[in-house]
């Protein structure tokens, strides 16, 4: 190994380590609390509940590599293939405290190997504190913590790169029923995302999330409302010049008409409609105003079997020259049939149709080719519950996934499949 790579290896070691602290300390400490008596809760409704799992899974196309891409010249592989095995170590606990406070702690670490892009093999970490706040019998709300270390997904870059990142989010929220038929919430969530690699950090953000509510509530318990977001938005890497593409700093507006209700006796339809407003710091010319929607309707078809729709069209920003926001619409229906109280069986189903929409204001001829990139992903999937013992479950899932576009370098067939077990003590 060569001395640069070996720093390389030494420096990136360090980094998993400063961000792996703050995560093991938090398992450590819920793991003391089981430990030690002495500080044990004493509420007969307080849980502390460490467990173990361990996970393997075969993907075919783990990095999302188009029909027509060679995966020995991007990879040094003969295959497209991959099979991930994670073991995870973690704890979950819910206490009660003065009454009706509670402090909840879901803290896990995990190891993940890859069988043939070995250099992908990475430790991550998923760790939150949340504090469900009660204050006389009109306040509530909750304030916590977040911290993730992940491997991000692969089916836009559609190549081999660097891809860890690092997840913080800080939020807060409180609500105030002002009234038996009216209550008021507002919220706060700062999302710090952070990549490792240097290829990746232009997409570091920082994202401030401001949210009010108004609802009426019937009687009967449906309620309708009126939302609105706030977020500010920066990517700190990217340096602002004159002959910049892309913005580094971006406000959005949501507003939006809220709706839950039950449309029978075991329907319940709940969704939105409004519109999104994003406008840049600098370039004015990739502001964008669009509509947004989403209705999902839950069956009770009879005892053991449910019915799930989610019918939406949602928008996020877009940074190439060719379209100032992605539009991505489509259904998602999930019939799911519970055999037994230990064994339920899904079949998850899903269309989707992605755009890339807007006028950036550059080079008409490449405005001409904006569909280019248009894809249509197909999804058919199960999924598999089981818990033979109440300290025991398996899990198993299959899935299929093919997405057509008229660039062959976004056109991909994926197949996987997985089987997991976690043992709670």
């Amino acid at each position: 190994m060569s001395t640069s790579s070996k720093n390389k290896g030494h420096l990136v070691s360090r980094k998993v380590k400063k961000k792996l602290q703050g995560a093991i300390e938090i398992v450590i400490l819920s793991g003391y609390i089981v430990g030690n008596n002495t500080y044990a809760a004493s509420s007969p409704d307080d849980t502390i509940n460490p467990y173990v799992a361990s996970s393997i899974l075969y993907d075919s196309n783990f990095l999302r590599l188009g029909k027509n891409v060679n995966p020995l010249l991007v990879t040094g592989k003969n295959t497209t293939s991959e099979i991930i095995k994670t073991v995870t170590a973690g704890v979950n606990a819910d206490w009660q405290f003065f009454s009706r406070q509670h402090f909840l702690i879901n803290a896990n670490v995990n190891q993940n190997w890859f069988q043939n892009l070995t250099g992908l093999d990475y430790t991550g970490w998923n760790t939150e504190a949340k504090w469900n706040w009660v204050a006389g019998n009109y306040l509530s709300g909750n304030l916590g913590y977040k911290n993730q270390e992940t491997m991000g997904s692969f089916s836009q870059l559609n190549g081999l790169v660097s891809n860890m990142l690092n997840t913080q989010s800080y939020y807060g929220s409180g609500g105030y029923l002002f009234h038996p038929s009216g209550k008021v919430s507002v919220g706060f969530t700062r999302t710090d995302t952070v990549y490792d690699s240097i290829t990746r950090r232009a997409s570091n953000s920082i994202l401030d999330d401001y949210q009010i509510n108004l609802q009426y509530i019937k009687p009967t318990g449906d309620t309708i409302g009126l939302r609105f977001i706030l977020e500010n938005g920066q990517y700190p890497q990217r340096e602002y010049t004159s002959t910049s593409t892309i913005d580094n700093s971006f406000t959005s507006y949501n507003y939006a008409l809220t709706s839950s209700y039950q449309a029978l006796e075991k329907i319940k339809v709940d969704g939105y409609a409004g519109i999104i407003q994003q406008n840049y710091v600098h370039l004015s010319v990739r502001d964008f105003t669009t509509w947004i929607a989403q209705i999902g309707l839950d069956w009770a078809m009879t005892e053991k079997t449910s019915m799930n729709l989610l019918v939406a069209r949602n928008v996020m920003q877009s940074t190439n020259l060719y379209a100032t926001f992605q539009s991505t619409q489509g259904v998602t229906l999930k019939p799911t049939w519970k055999a037994t109280p230990k064994f339920a069986l899904s079949l998850p189903l899903s269309y989707q149709q992605i755009q890339y929409l807007g006028n950036t204001g550059f080079d008409a001829a490449i405005l001409q080719n904006q569909d280019y990139n248009d894809y249509t992903s197909s999804r058919v999937g199960m999924t598999m519950s089981y818990q033979p013992l109440d300290n025991l479950s398996i899990g198993g899932q299959l899935n299929y996934e093919k997405r057509d576009s008229q660039n062959l370098n976004r056109s991909f067939v994926d197949e996987s499949a997985g089987l997991n077990i976690q043992a709670k003590f």
